[in-house]
């Protein structure tokens, strides 16, 4: 992650999980990623999508979930890096060809899906510009689309993408 100082610091032990309701195109560009990504922090008034500021994020705007490996790393890492991302009103933002993937924490869903297992969280979405996704697009749940009607599904938390 880079920061505002422009130094780089390294979070290891987190994981990204897809949300169950990840289309394809969701699923493609996680593929993608190299093990590490490289994202900058960045205030998140600055990067919040403006759907999101006429209709609130819910669990259907999450395209990916970022949590602790295991118990471990969320005590040695994951929670201080949550807390300083939180104390800042800091966002993570990364881009993966051509497309931008948002990191936010939770405490910016709706109470109810603010917690999982009881702790705060880290989730993203994507921003893109492709054939029918707009430069201000947001892309979640929906993937890389301009925003749909999901259709009524009702999806779950998250499934692993990927272990390490």
């Amino acid at each position: 992650m880079r920061n505002k100082a422009n130094s780089f610091n390294y979070f290891g032990g987190i994981q990204a999980h897809a949300s169950t309701c990840a289309v394809p195109k969701v699923l493609d560009a996680v593929k993608k990623f190299s093990s590490k990504l490289q994202l900058e922090e960045v205030p998140r008034c600055s990067s919040w999508p403006w759907q999101f500021q006429h209709s609130h994020p819910s669990d259907e705007s999450i395209a990916l979930y970022f949590f602790a490996k295991d118990h471990e790393s969320y005590g040695k890492s994951y929670r201080l890096f949550l807390e300083h991302i939180l104390k800042n009103d800091f966002a993570l933002r990364g881009n993966f060809d051509g497309v931008e993937l948002l990191v936010f924490p939770s405490n910016q869903l709706p109470q109810k899906s603010q917690r999982w297992n009881r702790l705060l969280f880290l989730w993203g979405v994507f921003r893109g510009r492709n054939s029918s996704c707009s430069e201000s697009s947001t892309c979640a749940a929906e993937g890389m689309d301009s925003e749909k009607d999901g259709g009524g599904e009702s999806c779950t938390r998250a499934r692993a993408l990927r272990s390490g």
